[in-house]
């Protein structure tokens, strides 16, 4: 369900017009590109998990290392894109003047490519580094976690401070009676995006709480809760979020399933 959700979702902001020659557009993208990775990397990992732990059990690194690469993608994918577009919205929010002629603004397509390449090869150098290691040499545990906190805390830190200033600076606008439509609207975007982050550090705190607790148990019923109860929700929730304070998504939305015969105007 949360893949052919973020399927559609991705569809429909390809479709509005409104959003087109936008830099907010790129960040959209691939907060849903990391949702899908997500959701084919829990497809994929629950259906080879019987396969996956005699493979494990018999020293087989080549039936687990290309979804073992997968599944830590999605663990840290949305990190960076997530660093990427606080970095948009900070200068968008707090630096308004600079905004058009910011060099970080017009490659932002080649930010986030960057941070889809620097991801894929964490992934690859972890997914290695566990299955091939022998067990005495790591304590996979201590890994886990080391590797959670430097790729993962250090920057969702960096991404916190930068929407903690564009927070700050929205509560100002908010109090200003003389902001502009497009600063009205510039703050909105800003508070979706904060909205989607904290959601998503409430999933990766669960995540850590599980994989403790797969170590300490032995039992790998917690990773599976966790991405049923925390990871799917979550990759639909960026879709409602948005569809929700969007007229033009609403209106799609209605066209697709009947509700409304009228012209959807998307310009």
């Amino acid at each position: 369900m949360a893949f052919l959700v973020n399927m559609a979702h991705l569809f429909i902001i390809m479709r509005i017009k409104i959003l087109k020659g936008l830099a907010y557009r790129h960040v959209l993208i691939n907060i849903t590109l990391a949702d899908i990775l997500t959701c084919g990397s829990m497809a994929g990992f629950f259906t080879c998990f019987n396969d996956l732990m005699p493979a494990r059990a018999k020293g087989e690194p080549v039936k687990r290392i290309p979804l073992a690469i997968m599944i830590n993608m999605s663990n840290y994918i949305s990190y960076y894109i997530f660093l990427a577009g606080s970095v948009e919205k900070y200068i968008a929010i707090c630096k308004p003047f600079k905004y058009h002629s910011s060099v970080f603004i017009e490659r932002l397509p080649t930010m986030f490519g960057l941070a889809w390449l620097f991801t894929f090869l964490l992934a690859i150098i972890r997914a290695i580094t566990v299955v091939l290691s022998p067990s005495n040499f790591i304590s996979n545990p201590m890994f886990q976690l080391g590797t959670l906190v430097i790729i993962s805390l250090t920057t969702a830190s960096i991404t916190i401070y930068l929407l903690s200033k564009v927070y700050l600076e929205m509560r100002r606008m908010q109090n200003r009676s003389t902001a502009t439509e497009q600063e009205d609207e510039a703050r909105k975007s800003a508070a979706y995006f904060i909205i989607i982050f904290i959601v998503f550090m409430l999933t990766w705190l669960t995540h850590v709480i599980s994989v403790v607790l797969i170590h300490v148990s032995g039992n790998y019923s917690p990773i599976k809760l966790q991405y049923i109860l925390f990871k799917s929700p979550y990759a639909v929730v960026n879709s409602i979020i948005y569809g929700w304070r969007t007229k033009p998504y609403r209106q799609y939305i209605k066209k697709l399933i009947g509700c409304k015969q009228s012209r959807v105007d998307f310009a």
